[in-house]
């Protein structure tokens, strides 16, 4: 409907008679986008030494969201994706994401040095199997982590670190670690090669 009102803006000098919709004949514009953070290298291991060192100690939960977190910038993965992901989803070419955001399935290569941190995670995670056995990232109670409580733990660990001040303030979220992702990977291309999608892991979740 946009282009159809330049249409009419172009070609009225020609003819007055056409007649130019209002702006805001077809609704309101979309809002202004929030620029995303792109995280440095510094910052992600800023983030995931705080996740390392969440408590209770000698539980899963720090393991839990330092692998999470570090999967998600190293992936790109949506945050609904990476909680949905299921041990099965582990495969010999990859990460086998299902039902996403489109309802597609797709296959996400990953580097060798990010197949290493989830099997030393699945092999801590064994202790912890609790009531949900098929799910890949589980807390303290066995169960698959919640959207809103990852998202939570996210912000408490940047206030941590002093990426972000008090509540309700803006900041980093956590979809701009896919952001990260897709830039870095943009900053690797040369010429007409393909985005790298197996970007080395710049921390390790052990």
């Amino acid at each position: 409907m946009l282009t159809v009102r330049r249409f009419a803006i172009t070609i009225q000098p020609e003819n007055n008679q056409y007649e130019i919709p209002p702006a805001n004949a077809f609704g309101r514009g979309a809002g202004k986008r929030r620029v995303p953070h792109i995280f440095s290298e510094e910052e992600v291991s800023r983030l995931l030494a705080k996740a390392s060192q969440l408590k209770p100690c000698g539980t899963i939960r720090s393991k839990t969201y330092t692998t999470i977190f570090a999967l998600l910038v190293t992936t790109g993965l949506r945050i609904s994706e990476a909680l949905a992901l299921n041990v099965e989803d582990v495969t010999d070419d990859g990460l086998m994401i299902k039902c996403t955001k489109f309802r597609k399935d797709r296959l996400v290569p990953i580097h060798e040095s990010t197949r290493q941190a989830i099997e030393d995670y699945l092999d801590y995670r064994k202790r912890y199997d609790g009531e949900n056995e098929s799910a890949l990232f589980i807390s303290n109670t066995g169960s698959r982590p919640s959207y809103s409580t990852v998202i939570d733990v996210f912000l408490q660990l940047l206030r941590a670190i002093g990426m972000r001040d008090e509540s309700g303030t803006p900041g980093p979220c956590l979809h701009d670690l896919r952001h990260t992702f897709a830039v870095k990977s943009l900053e690797q291309c040369t010429g007409d090669n393909a985005v790298n999608n197996n970007r080395k892991v710049i921390h390790s979740t052990n």
